[in-house]
């Protein structure tokens, strides 16, 4: 028989340690970008609710405040049925808020330097944990720029020791950016799994090296790659322990551009696999649970990434050519492993696909699932910004009522 998990929190960590439950846990991905504009607006709010003002001198905490209500009215403002778990990402920087105002007018709102009277980059809550933002002396936090723009011809590794500036947790706990999670934390997180996400090492090489650099660095410069690849490692395990210090339950880790479409084998095992292996165990060392999700065809090296050991794994659905059926997916990992579904977000996301034709995919995949160890509903890629937000609580009402009892 199952426990009874009493809260969304409580199943899904129950589910990520290959525990039964009882009700299907459900976690629909990237809602970070999903709400993204609803945050937005929930976020604005609460400053134009301060009559007779337009200008603000941010306050820090108040203004991390504001996006951590401003992120739990938007799951409460779009779904009937909440997610079991929830998306959280750092904040700005006490400095970035200590010299920054926020103009708002009846055409929008803007962030406005107060030192040079100069428009800001736009630094609302979004989505991924940018290391390389914090990494990088070149750069700024929130900066809407590619970081290493100027840097794209770096051809060794006396230039890449240049400009790195190294964070540890501490640096990261004193610019203040921890504030906001520990903030959604308070406000959602006795009842609800609160996540971030973060890139593989590997996938953070697009920001320092772009798409090109990447692919040809790593034949012709390995060792370079090697090297920051290996620092992006050791920075992003102090972004680890800042989640964990601020009670953050799990994170979501990315990975892209390795996919069997993009690099061989030969190249996954040599620049992606064993730093993906000591980021994963680092990650449960450190106290808290991950789950991988690997973007494109993933089938030809499926036996390789299943020797990594996330608490979850989570594959992108089928498109562009490459096939990623969960039946498959489940017979390959499920013995060992919390599998998550890949709704087909394109698909069900869009006019064509019916109420109906929803029920019995998420249905159908929840059977598949219940040969795995665990099984948790969600989909394999975003949502179109224009899905009408009923269908993804339709999915998240057939999942919770889901029962596993029938085992």
């Amino acid at each position: 028989m199952s426990k009874l998990h009493s809260t969304p929190r409580k199943r899904m960590k129950a589910a990520l340690s290959g525990e039964e439950t009882k009700v299907v846990p459900a976690a629909p991905s990237y809602m970070g970008l999903y709400l993204a504009d609803q945050v937005e607006r929930q976020y604005l709010q609460q400053y134009s609710n301060q009559a007779g003002k337009g200008e603000y001198q941010l306050d820090h905490y108040q203004d991390s405040s504001f996006r951590a209500e401003a992120i739990k009215q938007a799951y409460l403002n779009s779904f009937q049925h909440m997610p079991d778990w929830i998306h959280t990402t750092v904040g700005p920087t006490r400095e970035w808020a200590a010299n920054t105002d926020l103009h708002l007018t009846k055409s929008g709102a803007c962030y406005v330097d107060n030192q040079t009277g100069e428009g800001t980059s736009n630094n609302l809550p979004g989505g991924s944990v940018y290391v390389t933002d914090f990494l990088l002396s070149t750069s700024r936090p929130g900066s809407e720029q590619d970081v290493w723009e100027q840097s794209g011809d770096l051809d060794s590794i006396e230039e890449a020791k240049e400009q790195i500036n190294f964070q540890t947790v501490e640096d990261l706990e004193s610019m203040g950016i921890g504030d906001l999670p520990d903030l959604s934390i308070d406000l959602l997180g006795e009842d609800y799994f609160v996540y971030c996400v973060i890139d593989t090492p590997f996938s953070f090489l697009y920001d320092l090296l772009g798409f090109r650099g990447m692919m040809v660095k790593t034949h012709r410069r390995p060792e370079l790659v090697k090297f920051l690849l290996q620092t992006i490692l050791e920075q992003s395990i102090e972004f680890i322990k800042l989640f964990k210090r601020v009670g953050v339950n799990g994170v979501y880790v990315e990975e892209v551009f390795t996919s069997a479409d993009l690099i061989s084998l030969e190249t996954y095992n040599e620049f992606v696999f064993h730093y993906n292996q000591r980021f994963l165990e680092e990650i449960r060392n450190i106290g808290l649970q991950s789950v991988l999700y690997v973007c494109g065809d993933i089938m030809p090296r499926i036996a390789q990434i299943g020797k990594l050991n996330p608490d979850a794994f989570a594959f992108e659905e089928s498109k562009k050519g490459f096939e990623v059926d969960i039946e498959n997916v489940v017979n390959e990992l499920g013995d060992s492993n919390c599998i998550f579904g890949n709704l087909d977000a394109m698909r069900f996301g869009g006019e064509q696909a019916t109420e109906k034709e929803m029920t019995e995919e998420v249905r159908r995949q929840i059977e598949i699932g219940k040969s795995a160890q665990s099984f948790v509903v969600s989909n394999g890629s975003p949502f179109p910004l224009k899905t009408d937000p009923r269908v993804i609580d339709k999915m998240i009402k057939v999942a919770h009522k889901s029962y596993s009892d029938d085992r």
